[in-house]
């Protein structure tokens, strides 16, 4: 199965959603499937698992704003997308 978490910002970003999305992760990935992550720009580089960076211009209430995050999404076909906590013109 084709897994798609996405949230504002991935570790090494430090964050309580970013380190519950990592061992969410890697318990899926045991299980034998696929998963990848959408997050923004501002977001840590991690090399662990394939990461879509979408642009993101600024932030909004502290919530990054990426207008790019649609196409991106679009772009690939996933059996789930995980949204943790609340994006805007995500959730």
């Amino acid at each position: 199965m084709k897994v798609c978490m996405t949230y504002s910002y991935l570790t090494p970003h430090i964050g309580g959603v970013e380190h519950h999305m990592e061992l969410l992760a890697r318990e899926l990935v045991k299980e034998g499937h696929e998963v990848s992550f959408i997050v923004s720009s501002w977001s840590g580089n991690n090399t662990e698992f394939p990461v879509t960076y979408c642009w993101t211009p600024f932030e909004l209430f502290k919530a990054p704003i990426m207008p790019t995050f649609p196409l991106k999404a679009l772009r690939e076909e996933f059996d789930i997308m995980h949204t943790h906590a609340t994006m805007p013109f995500v959730s």
